[in-house]
């Protein structure tokens, strides 16, 4: 069968059409899956004051205030103080060095990973994020991840999480304490990775060996625009949302990406006004306040207990709060969001393997397989790209659907023209 090549989408969307980049680094698109930083204040090291790990080692304390939140998202090293997402030369400003910044070109709503920084001889990884509608260089971005570890040229970096979490000194019972259990945890051998999470790519991986805290991994790639864009948003229904008329029934079709999600019928991309009307509750705590015009954003939704974490787009002239922008993606599964979902074809969570296979006979796809999980999964392409797709998962030892996600970007900034 005729198959694409999908890339991996972590920020905004969940699949966009890749740019080319001067750099070696993979460029990826910020649809798939930034705040100015706070003042950053020089704080002076108490010499006196000592944490005493599990390994004997001793760790330096620092007088620094944190937030108590694990999702604001703030930290500090060597008694400096970051919040995530901040601007590339706010963290260059306080001594991380990374050569060719100037010259590296990251494309519109596309970010950069494991760009790597150093300083006094310890070096970290961060993740270079353009929310904006035009290419820029990374100096001119923002960073809007951080990947620390504890060990190997990071060995003597101190840092401090919220709630007095240490590397190197924090035990994961600590941080339950201070952050509560994790979404997801996962142990293998004498190493354990538990993840919060608090929004669409919003999210931290603490990763622990022998239960002391050895990695760090922060990311928040929220819209850098929303904040500054909210004073002069649009808060009443814009002509967009105004314009969307939901299906009537599911199409036959995996391009009309017509859905029926929680007991209601949308066609992707869909206005969060709608999923509103339809019971849903915007979680204002994790979704952007206002998308500038043309760009992305993200978006939280609850409704009977679960969550839906969405890119959202707004389609309109002007910045506009989050219920007038568009949702680009919906899924469900039987692990994680427990959602009831069916596709064109009549696909649904269930549906026998049989039933399915006889839906995607003749049918271009890509097919993936993880032993381990014993799953397969089917991803559909529509308009000949990467970017509007629908992937269904099943499980071979079930016999059946398992989980499904249709993503659908068109008319967006990042859409073929031809295709919008």
């Amino acid at each position: 069968m005729g198959k694409y090549t999908k890339h991996v989408l972590v920020v905004l969307l969940a699949g966009l059409l890749l740019a080319g980049c001067s750099s070696k680094k993979e460029e990826k698109p910020l649809s798939d899956n930034p705040l100015p930083a706070d003042d950053n204040e020089s704080l002076v090291m108490d010499g006196d004051n000592t944490d005493t790990p599990p390994n004997g080692e001793e760790v330096p304390q620092y007088d620094v205030e944190l937030p108590d939140e694990l999702s604001s998202f703030s930290f500090s090293l060597w008694g400096e103080k970051y919040t995530l997402p901040m601007k590339a030369t706010d963290f260059t400003a306080l001594g991380w060095v990374s050569d060719g910044l100037d010259q590296m070109q990251i494309q519109p709503q596309s970010y950069i990973e494991d760009v790597t920084f150093s300083q006094a001889d310890q070096e970290i990884s961060a993740d270079l994020v353009n929310m904006t509608d035009q290419v820029l260089t990374a100096d001119q971005c923002f960073v809007g991840g951080i990947a620390v570890n504890g060990s190997g040229k990071t060995a003597d970096l101190y840092m401090e999480l919220p709630g007095d979490i240490v590397l190197r000194v924090a035990t994961e019972a600590d941080v339950r304490e201070a952050y509560g259990a994790p979404r997801d945890r996962y142990e293998e051998g004498n190493t354990v990775s538990c993840t919060y999470t608090f929004g669409v790519n919003r999210e931290a991986v603490l990763g622990f060996t022998d239960n002391v805290l050895t990695t760090v991994d922060l990311r928040d790639y929220t819209n850098p625009g929303g904040e500054e864009s909210l004073e002069g948003a649009e808060q009443g229904t814009t002509p967009e949302v105004e314009a969307y008329q939901p299906p009537e029934q599911l199409s036959e079709e995996l391009n009309d990406f017509t859905v029926l999600y929680a007991g209601s019928l949308y066609r992707l991309p869909a206005p969060v006004a709608a999923f509103e009307d339809n019971g849903w509750e915007l979680n204002t705590e994790e979704s952007d306040e206002a998308v500038p015009a043309g760009e992305f954003g993200y978006a939280t939704l609850e409704k009977d207990g679960q969550k839906l974490y969405t890119v959202v787009y707004n389609y309109g002239q002007g910045p506009t709060v989050s219920s007038n922008c568009f949702v680009t993606s919906v899924s469900g599964d039987m692990d994680t969001v427990k959602v009831p979902i069916t596709v064109a074809g009549n696909i649904s969570l269930g549906t026998s393997l049989e039933e399915f296979e006889l839906f995607a006979d003749g049918k271009d796809y890509e097919k993936s397989e993880d032993e381990d999980a014993g799953a397969v999964t089917y991803t559909f392409y529509a308009d000949g790209s990467e970017q509007n797709y629908t992937e269904i998962t099943v499980d071979r030892a079930l016999g059946m659907v398992r989980g499904i996600q249709a993503v659908c970007n068109r008319g967006t900034a990042v859409s073929p023209g031809e295709n919008t």
